[in-house]
């Protein structure tokens, strides 16, 4: 087997393994947000989430007891900013996950 043959397997080997680990990085999943609000000013409360661009500001509708639940669309791994008052609080969300905020 020449060189130039042994190295052209071990390139195709290594870009059939980045193209499988991709896969699953961009498979779209998605998360839920719920928990309860208490004392609330609005119907409602906005967050952010990282994108590859720009970051996406989301709307999270509050009941009147100030509880809420909701599911929202995310790829892989995203930094979530949720502002709270004059702070931002930041938090990583995967596909799957469950975040309570009381």
């Amino acid at each position: 087997m020449t060189v130039m043959r042994k190295y052209g397997i071990i390139l195709l080997l290594l870009i059939c393994n980045f193209y499988g680990s991709t896969q699953e990085y961009f498979k779209k999943g998605s998360f839920v947000l719920k928990g309860k609000v208490k004392n609330p000013s609005q119907p409602f409360f906005e967050f952010s989430l990282t994108t590859f661009l720009d970051p996406e500001t989301h709307s999270v509708p509050l009941r009147k007891d100030g509880s809420f639940e909701k599911s929202f669309p995310i790829q892989h791994r995203q930094e979530m900013i949720v502002k709270i008052g004059e702070d931002g609080v930041h938090l990583i969300v995967e596909k799957g996950d469950t975040l309570i905020l009381n």
